[in-house]
């Protein structure tokens, strides 16, 4: 099987892993991470990334995208069959499975690996916003722009956390105010994605079918 794989830059740490118990190699295109803030954009790069894969003799190409603000909506397979995740979003994906999600999703603001270390993550705004100001009105800012948040949550999908990245979401949580926690997330969506067979969670577009929104499962959605 030859597979090509267009990643999120959030989620590609997390590929690598799952692929290393894989048996296929599959050429990975990583995508940055900041288009997931701009659906419009999202939906143009994907629809390029998956033109120019066209006619290379790929069995499918995987995205591990997901509706992601309708970024997906409209994507059109060429020659080859493309397939994605039926979940909202890598939120979805990750933690949609605990009873607690809905609350979650309301109140919450959500971490990982991928999202601490993505060259344009929280991290990045609190250096730059403490350029500017001092510290007293940098967390005057932030507990301003967080005020209906409850909790930052952490998404543990690795075995072991970075205390890099735990130093990083608890001081962001200390900076807005909030409650700190840490959840174990899951990765079986994206195995899904890129097992030999796929399950009910993965659609697979056949060669000129486009993404609707009557594919993704959103029945969780708030």
């Amino acid at each position: 099987m030859k597979r090509a794989i267009i990643c999120c830059g959030i989620i590609y740490q997390d590929i690598e892993d799952v692929l290393k118990s894989l048996p296929y190699e599959a050429d990975i295109i990583q995508l940055p991470p900041k288009l997931h803030n701009h659906p419009d954009q999202l939906t143009s790069q994907l629809q390029e990334e998956i033109d120019k894969l066209s006619g290379k003799g790929y069995d499918e190409i995987v995205l591990t995208y997901f509706l992601c603000g309708n970024g997906l909506l409209g994507i059109t397979a060429r020659d080859t069959p493309v397939a994605f995740g039926r979940c909202e979003d890598c939120i979805d994906a990750c933690v949609g499975h605990h009873s607690e999600y809905k609350d979650w999703r309301r109140n919450s603001i959500f971490e990982s690996r991928g999202w601490l270390n993505n060259g344009d993550d929280q991290t990045a705004e609190v250096r730059a916003m403490r350029q500017r100001y001092d510290e007293e009105t940098v967390k005057e800012l932030y507990s301003e722009m967080y005020v209906n948040y409850k909790k930052v949550i952490y998404m543990k999908m690795e075995d072991t956390i970075d205390p890099e990245d735990l130093t990083k979401a608890k001081d962001f949580a200390d900076l807005v105010d909030l409650d700190f926690m840490i959840t174990d997330g899951t990765l079986d969506v994206y195995k899904d994605l890129l097992a030999i067979e796929h399950s009910d969670n993965v659609c697979v577009l056949a060669p000129g079918e486009k993404v609707e929104l009557s594919m993704f499962n959103l029945m969780r959605r708030i």
